[in-house]
Parts: structure tokens; C-alpha cells; sequence
């Protein structure tokens, strides 16, 4: 356990131009304590969409990780309900309100013609030694150090890897509520081996605080969707061929009222 508990509201700051996002309330309060629980569903589509939950014969446990394969072709996940304990989750979620140094990217698109600025939904921030760099983040500013809290949750996560690979940077989102989100992308840049360290790029470890958010990943030719309930101190790992053959997204849900935050660590 690393600290107490206690209601806090943290004033965030955002860029403030003319977006096509929503503008959600950017006063962020310390979330409830979630049940931990797990879901997943494979989504089949067609005339009349059908819905199958995940067989036990996908899913293996050793290590205290579950292992659940998502196809045959070498793409699995690694999960962890209660990572974190409550009390672990909720104090990692207020040093990191309180530190994380919040933001919203922005990018330019073309519309009619014009380039229109775009903010992305949510709020970001990374954290790594100083002078990192990362030329896939759409953050431009400096990494903020890595705190003593944080490294030790990076060691954490990697001894349960057994130590396989050597995490050097964290990117952290923060969804305000159910209006924020992420569409469905792949980690493009998750390939290959770190020439310094040897750490596998495609090992991505995600950690959620806070409200419960859907996490669905989506494999094309034919269609597949499987979706899992993120619970706040709980555990996800995409490995081995997922980034090359899966899609993943947080879609809006207007029923959610809390923040959530997702801190993926990564090697560079």
C-alpha cells in the first residue's frame, strides 16, 4: 500500500482552440474504488449480429497472468485483474493527477481543402529519463522524469515478465468521462527489438485507473471483435503478433461519468 485515500479535485489545463472534439469538464475527481471483474466477447457480424462469450480453452493462467490467445497466428493478451489493489490504484491515480503534467495533442488534418487543428480526445502525458525522445508520440513536449511511485510499478510489471523486456517509457491517457475516447488503431511503431536494451517493441503493458471503460480490439477479413472490461488497478498486456493482425479502442460511452486513466509502458 503506498498512501492514504481521500477525495481530491485536480484543476487539468488544455489547449483551448476550435476542435471537432468534445470539451468535456476539465476538473478531474479522484474516482470510486471498482469492483474488479472481467468480460470478454467475440462479436461475429451479420445480418443479425451474434455474440459469443470466450471459451475457457482461450485462456490459460500461469504466473498469475492469464494468457488468452486471440487467434492462431500468434496474437495474445496477458491479464491481470487485481494488479493493484483498490488502495494501490486510487493513490497511484492522485500522484499522477497531481504530476503527470496534462495536455491536449493536437494534429492537422485536411478537410475541404483546409487544414483543420484536431484535438484528440482525451488528455496525455508520458513519463521517461529526461532528454528522451520518441518520434512516434504525437506529445512534443519533454518526457516528466519518472517518480519513485512509477518505477516501481515499471519493475513490477516487468518482473511478472520474468524480466523478458525492460520497459523505457510510459505513455498515460486520461479520459475525462464517457465523451472521451481513442478510435481503432494499431501501435504501428510496437515492432522489432530496442538496439540498446534487446527489449521486444511489440510487449505493450497497460494499466487502468479509475472507471470502468470498454476495451475492444478488432481483427478485419472477416471481422472480429472481443471486448474486455478495464477495471480500475487491472492489468492488460498486448504481445507477440497482436499489433500485426488487431485493431484496439476505448469507444465513447455516454453512461460513463468518472475519469479514467491508462498508462501504457512501452520500449522505444
Amino acid at each position: 500500500m503506498w498512501g492514504g485515500k481521500g477525495s481530491q479535485t485536480v484543476p487539468i489545463t488544455y489547449v483551448s482552440k476550435n476542435t471537432k472534439t468534445d470539451r468535456s469538464k476539465n476538473n478531474i475527481t479522484k474516482p470510486s474504488q471498482q469492483k474488479l471483474t472481467v468480460s470478454a466477447t467475440t462479436t461475429l457480424p451479420s445480418s443479425s449480429t451474434t455474440t459469443t462469450t470466450t471459451s475457457t480453452s482461450e485462456v490459460r493462467v500461469e504466473g498469475g497472468l492469464q494468457t488468452i490467445n486471440l487467434d492462431d497466428k500468434g496474437s495474445f493478451l496477458y491479464w491481470c485483474p487485481n494488479f493493484l489493489s483498490s488502495d494501490e490504484a486510487d493513490s497511484l491515480y492522485t500522484h499522477l493527477i497531481s504530476d503527470g503534467e496534462w495536455s491536449q495533442s493536437e494534429r492537422t488534418i485536411k478537410e475541404n481543402g483546409q487544414d483543420i487543428i484536431v484535438l484528440t480526445p482525451r488528455l496525455q502525458s508520458w513519463m521517461s529519463t529526461p532528454g528522451k525522445h520518441v518520434a512516434s508520440l504525437y506529445q512534443k513536449k519533454p518526457p516528466v522524469p519518472w517518480t519513485d511511485l512509477m518505477l516501481d510499478v515499471k519493475t513490477r510489471i516487468e518482473t511478472l515478465l520474468n524480466n523478458s523486456v525492460q520497459f523505457d517509457y510510459v505513455l498515460m491517457n486520461l479520459y475525462r468521462n464517457g465523451r472521451d475516447s481513442i478510435a481503432f488503431h494499431r501501435d504501428d511503431e510496437a515492432s522489432g527489438i530496442n538496439p540498446e536494451t534487446g527489449s521486444p517493441r511489440n510487449i505493450i503493458a497497460s494499466i487502468s485507473l479509475g472507471a470502468k471503460r470498454t476495451f475492444v480490439m478488432r481483427k478485419t477479413g472477416p471481422i472480429v471483435e472481443k471486448q474486455y472490461g478495464l477495471t480500475n488497478g487491472s492489468l492488460i498486456i498486448m504481445a507477440g503478433e497482436t499489433q500485426e493482425h488487431w485493431k484496439h479502442a476505448i469507444p465513447k460511452d455516454p453512461s460513463v461519468q468518472e475519469p479514467r486513466m491508462n498508462l501504457t509502458f512501452r520500449v522505444s
